[in-house]
């Protein structure tokens, strides 16, 4: 899975072009979870390849453009506050209302 994570980044920097980050996001985390359920199917190695294939390439989606999408956030946070704030969003005891 992992190897096919690695090569299927570059995909999905063309496809966030097209498509845009969120809709490649989404498609990332459709083929993720369509693999995630395809894989109660396979009963040999070599039935399972193709499954761990799409894992993989769902995965290397969700990692890559989870970040980009995160950074949008970031940035129109900071459009609305006049505030730039990432430690809100990296550090998971900090809540925009306290910090």
């Amino acid at each position: 899975m992992l190897l096919a994570a690695l090569p299927s980044v570059f995909l999905w920097a063309r496809l966030a072009g097209t498509l845009g980050s969120k809709g490649a996001w989404l498609l990332a985390i459709f083929l993720l979870a369509l693999g995630a359920l395809l894989l109660f199917l396979p009963r040999t190695l070599l039935e399972a390849l193709p499954v761990g294939l799409l894992i993989g390439v769902g995965f290397g989606g969700v990692l890559v453009l989870g970040d980009i999408l995160l950074a949008k956030v970031i940035d129109r946070d900071a459009e609305v506050t006049g505030r730039r704030r990432e430690g809100v969003y990296y550090n998971p005891s900090c809540y925009p209302s306290i910090c």
